[in-house]
């Protein structure tokens, strides 16, 4: 499997660290029960309800829907390579 075939996961494996820094640090706001607001169009604030990981996502310009494909590509070449070394 060549992994340049998948830029979605490598975006998120270059940027694992601060991956986890943002999600530890966002976990840590919801236990001390701080909420992520936006403004509406009147400026009155609303929470966020969003996935940490969509957040996070967001952050590292990942899109979550080629992240998706790429895991269903992955899975199919780990599929056919079982395949293949089955059959010898």
């Amino acid at each position: 499997m060549d992994e340049t075939t998948f830029p979605e996961h490598e975006k998120l494996k270059a940027h694992q660290d601060e991956a986890r820094t943002v999600g530890d640090f966002i976990d840590w706001l919801n236990c001390e029960g701080i909420l992520l607001c936006a403004r509406d169009d009147y400026d009155e604030l609303y929470p966020i309800r969003k996935r940490i990981e969509d957040i996070i996502g967001d952050f590292l310009e990942i899109d979550p829907k080629k992240l998706e494909q790429e895991k269903r590509r992955m899975l199919d070449e780990i599929r056919v390579a079982n395949a293949r070394a089955a059959n010898k």
